[in-house]
């Protein structure tokens, strides 16, 4: 890793050697699918970052190059975190490798082998920073930017409401919500994602942590932003 406090010819030495040897590897869904936004990021990656194809992998490809050759930098990347289950997921699935001879998990990975692994969401929520810390504690999380409290639309301080709405925003987003026929009950209400509150969204996707009322499409609703 990079030391601050180096001089600049030592910190791009460091770095150098980091990202000649790092793999980065895409988060996969509880179920994975081919429409995971893990390949995106991974994609930009290659494309913002410089790193080269043959080193972008799916987790049981980076698991067989860590099993054959040895413990290296590995680099987690992907849009959003909620709860933190999509990862933890990722981290602690046991992996079929080596045409289905070996299997291993990250998790084991990390304690058999060693190595550094870096988790580097884009947007994180304190509620899944906090999960992961506690949850993957073999894992460095470096999101780019961590939601608290502030950014819950469904608490009384957050700074998206206007001091003036604050009183009534609760209330409002409950009614607007039933009128639509948002459920109240189960694990994704109106009130998002376990009850996380979100008003994000991004141009290629929306959270499941976002109040549903932004993308909710039934009984005649028209969303404020498409969930694909």
């Amino acid at each position: 890793m990079v030391n601050l406090a180096d001089p600049f010819l030592a910190a791009q030495a460091a770095w150098q050697r980091f990202f000649d040897s790092a793999l980065v590897v895409y988060v996969e869904g509880e179920t994975p699918r081919p429409t995971d936004s893990g390949f995106m990021f991974a994609r930009r990656a290659r494309q913002l970052v410089g790193f080269p194809e043959e080193r972008i992998l799916s987790p049981a490809v980076t698991l067989e190059r860590l099993i054959d050759f040895g413990p290296r930098p590995v680099v987690f990347v992907d849009d959003f975190v909620g709860s933190g289950n999509q990862f933890i997921t990722t981290w602690t699935r046991s992996v079929r490798t080596h045409g289905g001879t070996r299997q291993l998990s990250f998790e084991q990975a990390a304690a058999v082998l060693g190595g550094d692994y870096f988790y580097i969401p884009l947007v994180c929520t304190q509620f899944g920073f906090m999960e992961l810390k506690l949850q993957c504690r073999k894992v460095k999380v470096l999101p780019m930017h961590v939601l608290d409290g502030r950014f819950d639309l469904l608490n009384p301080k957050c700074h998206l409401w206007p001091e003036q709405l604050r009183p009534g925003a609760l209330a409002f987003i409950e009614n607007a919500s039933k009128r639509a026929g948002i459920p109240s009950t189960g694990v994704n209400t109106w009130r998002g994602f376990l009850d996380l509150g979100l008003g994000l969204a991004f141009s290629h996707s929306v959270p499941d942590a976002t109040l549903p009322l932004f993308y909710w499409d039934r009984n005649g609703w028209n969303p404020l932003v498409k969930k694909s």
